[in-house]
């Protein structure tokens, strides 16, 4: 059921745009006839001329970040609406937040380290038990109940087939509502396509990538002149990381993370481009110059702990548990 639907203002890049926000009231577990009702936020960004496309529904990355901001909905609501559907778990009335979590990883003194491993994974079950004795029905924050918040979503908006946008994370979403609704659904774009069992990172991807960054190297007069093996010399910092810049400690695991993340490409729209700059503070540290990986190791420290909603990415991470236990048992 779509409750108080009224007049609003979505921001994008482009200028506020004219929209409808309302809340969508489901059940926390579908399964359970009995469950208590949860509210997701929905905004629907009006269509700028006689809308005669599709409706867009556009499902943001992750897990554990919301999916009511789109900054580039301008770029999509010249002839259709562009819809925002509350992530469970993440936007709405029951937030599954986990500061146990956060302050795991806020103590820690090296995040990669395996004290830290231990430390999270403790800090996992205590919020999920402190969640289900404050009422919450864990099981009702999985992929195909979110998948099915959308469909609900479209009945309510009076909507036929609808479009989708997805990236990262949120396209296991689309993948699980287009399974369950093949009929709600007209076309779907993914970017940065996440099938089953790829919320876990193999190795030989990130390998992949910094191949196809020594290429880019080989190929440049410049980057070749200073380094004939970006690979081998990246590999070399990594067995020799410096511990420190000046006074200042670099935590190994944290440059490590850092640079895992910034490594990963992207457009000049996402710039400043993370991928170069990585490579310029591993190179630089080679050098003598490891101010660019106490920077890193910094930032992992400020920004990861809150960056995300934790008990989030664990309900959708539990999606590849079989995955995950094959990969390890490897």
């Amino acid at each position: 059921q779509l409750v108080g639907l009224h007049a609003c203002r979505h921001a994008t890049d482009g200028g506020s745009l004219r929209a409808d926000c309302g809340t969508l009231v489901v059940p926390e577990d579908r399964a359970d006839p009995r469950s208590r009702l949860i509210a997701l936020p929905v905004t629907r960004i009006r269509a700028r001329s006689a809308p005669h496309r599709a409706p867009l529904f556009r499902l943001e990355g992750g897990p554990g970040i919301s999916n009511m901001g789109f900054s580039h909905a301008d770029r999509f609501a010249e002839h259709r609406d562009v819809v925002l559907v509350g992530y469970r778990g993440v936007d709405g009335s029951t937030r599954l937040d986990c500061p146990e979590v956060r302050d795991a990883l806020r103590g820690s003194r090296d995040l990669l380290a395996d004290a830290t491993a231990k430390a999270y994974t403790s800090a996992f079950r205590r919020c999920a038990r402190r969640l289900r004795d404050d009422g919450v029905a864990l099981a009702g924050y999985s992929l195909p109940q979110r998948a099915d918040d959308l469909e609900a979503a479209r009945r309510a908006l009076g909507y036929g087939r609808v479009d989708l946008l997805s990236e990262s994370a949120g396209t296991r979403t689309a993948m699980v509502f287009a399974w369950r609704h093949p009929s709600s659904v007209a076309r779907s774009v993914m970017l940065g396509a996440n099938p089953p069992g790829r919320f876990v990172w193999d190795p030989r991807d990130t390998d992949a990538l910094l191949g196809r960054y020594g290429r880019l190297c080989a190929a440049d007069a410049r980057c070749r002149e200073r380094t004939p093996d970006l690979v081998a010399a990246l590999r070399d910092t990594r067995e020799r990381l410096p511990e420190r810049w000046g006074p200042l400690a670099i935590k190994a695991g944290n440059a490590r993370l850092a640079a895992f993340y910034g490594l990963a490409e992207a457009t000049s729209a996402g710039g400043p481009l993370s991928g170069p700059l990585t490579v310029d503070a591993w190179q630089a540290a080679r050098h003598g110059d490891a101010s660019g990986l106490w920077l890193s190791s910094l930032l992992a420290d400020l920004v990861l702990p809150r960056a995300f909603v934790w008990g989030d990415v664990a309900a959708v991470g539990r999606a590849d548990a079989a995955a995950a236990r094959r990969h390890f048992a490897a």
